[in-house]
């Protein structure tokens, strides 16, 4: 049984497609991007319910080399690891040019996980390298989002885990030449979630969470940007765009 944000990212793009592809681009709509019935997205509902993994897409989402590259970059072994599991990815295009939206979906505040990456004492030698790796990885994207006009960017492998391999994906795809739209998105009045797990309400509730969240880890004005229109940064001459939104639920959690 799905439930919470899993639930409620399959109930959108399970509902309607017409519908689903039209409020994705409202939410879209600052940073140019465009989806399309031509595009691609996964999940597809509750029949194609599988997170994506973007080292196992096609070069119908994403050119062989990119995906390779971004790979590598993640990760020294890959049997037996992951890159990170998106919510929901579609492919949209940025003025003419093949991009992609990637999105991190919560309910509740429970959700916004501050740890760092773990590493079992057990780990094998493969494991360790891999966690050294990420962690150099997510160090190098830290030192491209910190290029004028920004500062302040703290991602680290060691806290807010979740939050900074998103930040590093989309960073990097966008220096290896794929416009990317990186959205937070929280669902809102989830009734049956437990109020021991701070369901968000309203959009406002998201957005205070959200900014509570990236505290010392993001930029506020950054964040600000991201809540209020867009945050976006060129990474070259390809743009990387952040955005905080809401969505009111379709039905609650059971």
């Amino acid at each position: 049984m799905f439930r919470r944000s899993r639930k409620h990212v399959l109930d959108w793009v399970g509902a309607d497609e017409g519908n689903f592809i039209h409020s994705l681009n409202d939410f879209i709509e600052p940073t140019g991007a465009r989806v399309s019935s031509q595009d691609r997205w996964m999940p597809r509902g509750f029949n194609e319910s599988d997170e994506v993994l973007l080292d196992e897409l096609g070069s119908d989402w994403l050119a062989h080399d990119v995906r390779d590259e971004i790979t590598r970059w993640w990760l020294v072994y890959h049997e037996r690891a992951n890159t990170p599991n998106w919510d929901l990815l579609a492919t949209c295009s940025v003025k003419d040019q093949r991009g992609l939206v990637l999105i991190e979906a919560k309910a509740h505040g429970n959700e916004l996980k501050r740890d760092g990456k773990p590493l079992s004492p057990k780990a094998s030698s493969r494991s360790r390298e891999n966690h050294v790796q990420i962690g150099s990885a997510i160090q190098e994207a830290c030192q491209g989002l910190n290029t004028p006009p920004w500062s302040g960017f703290k991602i680290t492998r060691d806290s807010h885990y979740q939050l900074a391999n998103r930040l590093a994906f989309a960073w990097k795809l966008a220096t290896l030449g794929v416009p990317t739209v990186l959205m937070y998105l929280g669902f809102v009045g989830d009734t049956g979630i437990p109020a021991a797990e701070s369901p968000f309400m309203s959009g406002d509730e998201w957005a205070t969470a959200m900014k509570n969240y990236a505290k010392g880890v993001l930029p506020d004005d950054f964040v600000k940007l991201a809540v209020e229109d867009q945050a976006v940064m060129l990474c070259g001459r390809v743009p990387f765009a952040f955005l905080i939104r809401s969505r009111h639920i379709l039905s609650p959690t059971i």
